[in-house]
């Protein structure tokens, strides 16, 4: 019996050594575990990052002012979040979730790398771009507060940002201004002028210098020579013939 008491002993020898190696293995291993995590979620938020730009783009091309209003509800948002209770965070995580079951789930574009922001987004409104930009917004700045591994990640929108954004639109839509006045097929301000001058130059009537015309029932009528009687309620205009009046007994019957 004394043999199978020794071969007990060193089995559990070997067990208690190799749960005491695995364990001070797990704990040598732990910072490094820690550290992958991590890249893993900076990897998982530029990832999304990514989306995000090109919905950003595709709507502040189509119009720079609501992407405006868009990121300002977006930041909000996510200023909302930063300031629940860890319960509800989770539970709005879990909510989001259940909507988003993959990562890929948030590419709403799904299309080849060449195809433009534009053909990709042509069967989506700009609510539901809208709305889907929110949701990645909203999924970074949960995971940012729930999970640990993601801590050390800034927030998805700022105040900076912001700032920045507003003035940015501006400087787009000046951009733009200048670059429509700058088009050849754009009027100018001296071309509007000169096809105005040349418009009442072509509405104005032209009529032999002999005998004397006046206008009658939009008809060119001639009369006899002498002044022309003028009406005392209606002023001298003389780009105006509404201010000559033909007595009816001159007319020619």
């Amino acid at each position: 019996m004394t043999w199978f008491w020794l071969a007990g002993a060193a089995i559990a020898g070997i067990v208690a050594g190799y749960l005491a190696g695995w364990r001070a293995v797990i704990t040598a291993m732990r910072p490094a575990l820690q550290q992958l995590n991590r890249n893993l979620a900076n990897d998982r938020n530029l990832a999304l990052g990514l989306l995000r730009r090109e919905l950003a783009n595709w709507m502040f091309r189509h119009d720079p002012d609501r992407y405006l209003q868009t990121y300002k509800k977006a930041h909000e948002a996510a200023k909302a979040i930063s300031t629940t209770e860890g319960s509800e965070q989770r539970a709005e995580l879990a909510d989001l979730t259940e909507h988003y079951k993959c990562y890929r789930d948030f590419d709403l574009l799904g299309t080849r790398e060449y195809v433009l922001y534009a053909d990709a987004l042509s069967t989506n409104t700009y609510d539901e771009v809208e709305r889907h930009y929110t949701d990645i917004v909203r999924f970074q700045a949960l995971q940012i507060a729930v999970d640990d591994n993601w801590s050390d990640i800034h927030h998805p929108t700022s105040e900076a940002e912001l700032a920045h954004l507003e003035k940015y639109v501006q400087r787009f839509k000046d951009t733009r201004f200048k670059n429509r006045l700058k088009d050849p097929q754009v009027p100018q301000p001296e071309t509007l002028r000169l096809a105005f001058r040349r418009s009442r130059r072509r509405t104005m009537v032209s009529l032999p210098p002999s005998p004397p015309y006046v206008l009658s029932s939009h008809q060119a009528v001639p009369r006899a020579w002498g002044p022309l009687p003028l009406r005392s309620s209606e002023p001298v205009c003389p780009t105006s013939v509404k201010q000559f009046t033909v007595p009816k007994k001159n007319l020619p019957v």
